[in-house]
């Protein structure tokens, strides 16, 4: 079994790094998109373009089936970033 060089320790540390960040928002993100997914509104991914409309801890049952609609159809019909 070989060691890692320190350059590959570096790499590794900043993979577990990212990954504690990532995870609890990627638990938050899911159940949002599934909760509008089962009402038959597909939003595009990502964190951010939710939380524009809705803030941390918004509770997305309170919310009409047009508002939410509203909002999927304006994150739908915004341009999307190409590489």
């Amino acid at each position: 079994m070989t060691t890692n060089s320190v350059d590959q320790l570096d790499l590794q540390a900043r993979h577990r790094a990212r990954a504690r960040l990532v995870s609890p928002r990627t638990a938050t993100v899911n159940p949002i998109r599934a909760f509008l997914l089962e009402r038959g509104i597909d939003v595009r991914q990502g964190l951010r373009f939710l939380r524009q409309y809705f803030p941390k801890g918004t509770d997305l049952a309170v919310h009409s089936e047009a508002r939410l609609n509203a909002v999927a159809r304006e994150l739908n019909e915004q341009p999307r970033k190409t590489s």
